[in-house]
């Protein structure tokens, strides 16, 4: 298989001619020269698969350029909810991700030659796969949909306008075509939830259908031309269409220092662009200055909920006098008088002496100060020209702005040519700093094995969401109460907080609490109850404490007689997900069994199955198998959203007939089928059954985790999911998680929990305490040294926002990690080094008044 790399939009990458920068994708040389991914159902021929993807650089009719990517396609719905086609394109890992989020739309041209052959049964899903928590299988898949592509009868080119928005309350809501939802169809569901348009890696066209009659067919064929991006998500400062006959512009210099301004068509970044051939004269002992104001009848646009002015440019010609010049950008800010505004002064040394080629400047919005030498940092007023005024900068009083060459040595002489075009604003920052209200009418009901908790929404909010906890004593501090549920959207007001103990029945008393997290981030004050709410909790199956005696991996699942198994039957309510064909406990029903002592767990499965069918494809989860979800860690606070690993590893463990595998960590063999401690066979009648032993120090090997030491008591997060194939690739999946809906490989969150033995806390720590409270923490990375990929653990006492930057030797900062507000908690981020250079790094951590550092090194 080819893999597409898109022409990378960091719009620092290229120069080109007119508008490129703006183009994704121009589909000229797509099938020849362009590398691609292709997925769907049906495409194995050999397997009878009738699907396929036939695609040509048409030179014949383009929109525009050289051709146009024809695709003569056919979808195979070979599953139960129907099939699909993908074509995905991706920036390589060694690429910077690309950064669309000042565009409002995608465009994309399409020409449907001939319409689909199943009318009303294929839409056309255009998909952004967002790597803002990683790349890879950690990125976010954010899904367009629309049905007006692959039926249209029109003929000729038009124009689809995709919206780059997210649509109302996204997650987990199908597609449409009012922009994009995040249903966790596809990709990573342990991210942060939102669209990061500056953290795109790539996107994906597809075909997707619903399940067709007959052979299950329909094809149709398509051209695509002319993937760009389109409008202005921000306000626009300026677009210097016009510069040259611009009455607003006034120029001021030293001596006879000039510029002339050249309206330039044809190396504009969008359209038309601003030519400054510029001169400076350096007459003045401090050196001298050649610079254009550029000046409004209003105030510009309000800057205070944006991080950055974001401006393009390009040195067409560089500096004679290399390092003697500087660009300055200044803002004109007119709070304290109409007539004599405060100049606030950046400057951004090297540019002039850049290459020719357009780039992005991104100019941060930050007060730097009165009296402070000028920076790249942000704005400072220095006093050379302009009052103090009041001390600060009034982003939003700003009525003009300067671009300026500064030159520092008396009787120079300097000139060059810059280009200019689209100054706009870039980047959100948030400006609501005001908490919701505290939620009122908090109820718990007991019912039978489950407390019912609702509560009123806060009144004047729109978009927040609410987080329930529950402790055995009062609640004054959630970080060191256990959740019940988080990110309840708004109109549900309720929540089932189902009560379980080790074993048997036994009589619990709770409190709760429940906070409102508003649309940007702002929680309420803690709402709790004040007495607490007894209720039956229903006793489960626990992991045993008790090794099997004497055991073999052979089949022989009687030395387990002693331990009780984890049931799975349809007939008892086991949860059946996607592919929905398991009909009854003799078509598929299994008893799971686990143990551990200090060397091992042991795991055995007795599996009931009409049809046994462990190798009727190359996919490992497609075969009838089991697959069990695991967290080695005493499990208290909120549940992990990826697959952590370090001190508190969650595992992905998959038996097949050939090997047992650890899924999350790529695939990586744990046993084989040779090996004394793994056994994989068919029962005598129908069904099979599993029975292996893993070493602690082993499981740990894979990702370079602690290795775990069983505790009575522990709380440890399972789920187990059964795959049924019955001779043909799988048609059905059993689960253990009633929350599992085929997303547990996706994320620990959808899994439940249980204990090590009969304790449901270990000796000496308060029952429904956390064993370990949440403390502030940045760990070490691990591995260290290491390339390329390292793993970055923190923990958080409180709710609140959080970053965490990765700095190089000088200080600068290379990448923010995370920048954003999170539930207190442990959680674990991977770092990819690739594009970094070897050497000692440092990251760093800021949240409410915490703030750590600490080193890295890269080794390549």
């Amino acid at each position: 298989m080819k893999k597409l790399v898109l022409m990378a939009l960091s719009l620092a990458l290229f120069a080109a001619p007119a508008s490129a920068q703006r183009v994704l994708n121009n589909f000229d040389t797509f099938a020849t020269d362009a590398n691609f991914t292709l997925f769907g159902t049906g495409l194995d021929t050999l397997a009878g698969g009738k699907a396929y993807m036939r695609l040509t650089d048409d030179p014949t009719d383009p929109f525009e350029g050289d051709a146009a990517l024809k695709c003569e396609w056919q979808v195979h719905t070979t599953e139960t909810w129907g099939g699909f086609l993908q074509i995905q394109f991706l920036v390589d890992d060694a690429e910077n991700l690309l950064d669309i989020s000042l565009a409002e739309y995608v465009s994309i041209m399409f020409n449907n030659h001939q319409p689909s052959s199943q009318p009303g049964k294929v839409t056309m899903r255009f998909k952004i796969h967002d790597a803002a928590d990683g790349r890879g299988a950690l990125m976010e898949d954010w899904y367009f949909e629309t049905n007006a592509v692959y039926d249209n009868t029109v003929p000729g080119w038009q124009e689809l306008l995709i919206p780059l928005r997210e649509i109302e309350n996204p997650v987990g809501t199908a597609p449409n075509n009012q922009g994009f939802s995040l249903p966790g169809w596809s990709g990573s569901t342990s991210g942060n939830q939102k669209l990061d348009l500056d953290k795109v890696q790539g996107f994906s066209i597809e075909w997707p259908s619903a399940v067709i009659d007959g052979e299950g067919t329909a094809n149709g064929v398509v051209s695509w031309d002319a993937l760009r991006l389109k409008g202005h998500r921000n306000p626009v400062i300026h677009l210097f269409e016009t510069a040259a006959s611009d009455t607003n512009i006034a120029f001021a210099g030293t001596g006879t220092s000039s510029i002339a301004i050249i309206d330039n068509t044809d190396d504009a970044f969008e359209g038309t662009a601003a030519q400054l051939d510029w001169f400076v004269q350096a007459t003045e002992s401090w050196g001298g200055y050649a610079s254009i104001t550029v000046n409004y009848d209003t105030l510009l646009p309000d800057m205070s909920g944006f991080t950055h002015i974001s401006l393009m440019y390009n040195n067409l010609v560089k500096q004679n006098n290399p390092g003697e010049a500087t660009l300055r950008i200044e803002l004109h800010d007119f709070s304290d008088s109409p007539d004599n505004p405060e100049v606030w002064y950046s400057a951004i040394p090297g540019i002039l002496d850049a290459d020719a080629g357009w780039q992005q400047l991104l100019l941060p919005l930050q007060d730097l100060g009165v009296g402070t030498f000028p920076s790249a940092e942000g704005f400072s007023n220095p006093g050379w020209a302009g009052p103090p005024g009041n001390g600060k900068l009034d982003f939003d009083k700003i009525g003009a702005f300067i671009i300026e060459f500064s030159a520092v040595t008396q009787g120079s002489e300097t000139n060059g040519t810059i280009l200019f075009d689209n100054m706009e604003l870039y980047g959100f920052r948030e400006t609501d700093v005001t908490a919701p209200e505290a939620v009122q009418n908090l109820l718990v009901a007991p019912t039978e094995y489950v407390n019912v908790i609702t509560w009123q929404d806060v009144p004047g909010e729109v978009g927040e969401k609410y987080d329930i906890y529950y402790s055995a004593s009062p609640i004054t501090d959630i970080s060191t109460a256990e959740v019940v549920a988080l990110g309840v959207l708004e109109n549900n007001q309720v929540a089932e907080h189902r009560l379980v103990a080790p074993i048997n029945d036994k009589q619990v008393s709770y409190y709760y609490a429940i906070t409102a997290t508003d649309k940007v981030g702002n929680v309420s004050e803690v709402t709790a109850t004040q007495a607490a709410v007894t209720n039956t909790a229903k006793g489960i199956v626990t992991i045993s404490i008790t090794p099997p005696p004497n055991f073999a991996a052979d089949g022989d699942l009687s030395e387990w007689s002693n331990i009780t198994p984890f049931r799975m039957f349809p007939s008892e309510g086991a949860p059946i997900v996607t592919n929905t064909t398991v009909t009854d406990d003799e078509d598929l029903s299994v008893l799971a069994y686990l143990a551990v002592d200090q060397d091992y767990l042991y795991i055995a499965f007795d599996v009931t199955d009409d049809v046994t069918s462990p190798d009727v494809a190359v996919e490992s989860w497609l075969n009838d198998g089991a697959d069990l979800f695991i967290g080695l860690y005493n499990w208290h606070g909120a549940p992990h959203r990826g697959y952590d690993r370090g001190a508190a590893p969650d595992y992905h463990f998959r038996f097949n007939k050939g090997r047992a595998i650890l899924d999350n960590l790529a695939g990586v063999t744990v046993l084989t089928a040779d090996s004394a401690d793994y056994f994989w066979g068919e029962k005598f009648i129908n069904g099979y059954t599993i029975e292996t032993r893993i070493r602690w120090t082993h499981i740990a090997s894979f990702g370079n985790d602690a290795v775990f030491s069983p505790v009575e008591g522990y709380r440890i997060p399972l789920d187990f999911a059964i795959n049924d194939a019955d001779g043909a690739p799988r048609e059905g999946i059993m689960t253990f998680s009633p929350y599992n809906e085929d997303r547990s490989w996706q994320t620990p969150s959808r899994w439940v929990f249980t204990w090590l033995g009969a304790l449901d806390t270990p000796v000496g720590v308060a029952e429904g305490e956390p064993s370990v409270p949440f403390t502030y923490r940045l760990s070490q990375n691990y591995p260290n040294p290491f390339n390329p990929t390292t793993t970055i653990q923190y923990a958080l006492a409180k709710p609140g926002q959080v970053t965490i930057a990765l700095f190089n030797v000088l200080g600068q900062k290379v990448r923010t990690l995370v920048d954003e507000f999170k539930p207190a908690g442990e959680y674990a981020i991977k770092l990819d080094a690739k594009g970094l250079a070897s050497g000692l790094y440092f990251y760093n951590i800021k949240s409410g008044e915490f703030a750590q550092t600490r080193k890295m090194i890269i080794m390549k």
